[in-house]
């Protein structure tokens, strides 16, 4: 099992997405989790309590399982690696609407950056 520590905060587990967040949408995104967990769609969620060292172990843990990642903005994007295959999403505002609505479409079809 992979311990969850680091700059990186599990803050819900998800196997299907993954909501990379700051920790001032945590709440909302764990809102839009829920949503989409209605709809069938398990969603991780993950805190970056700081960019910097960025946390590529919880990261890389969730591009395996999940290959899918929706980011809060492109400055937390560009702080991690994040491998070619990797299907990636960076949000229009941190709304709980604009991060179910991205989980949906990213689930539905790749969008790759």
């Amino acid at each position: 099992a992979l311990p969850f520590t680091g700059t990186t905060r599990v803050a819900n587990k998800g196997v299907d997405v993954a909501l990379v967040v700051y920790p001032t949408s945590t709440e909302s995104a764990i809102q839009a989790a829920r949503i989409c967990g209605v709809c069938g769609i398990s969603t991780a969620v993950l805190e970056v309590t700081q960019l910097y060292p960025p946390d590529h172990r919880t990261l890389e843990h969730f591009c395996v399982t999940a290959g899918k990642l929706v980011f809060e903005s492109e400055t937390l994007m560009l702080a991690h690696q994040i491998p070619k295959g990797i299907d990636v999403c960076i949000l229009e505002n941190s709304s709980v609407k604009a991060m179910s609505d991205a989980v949906f479409a990213i689930k539905r079809k790749a969008i790759i950056l």
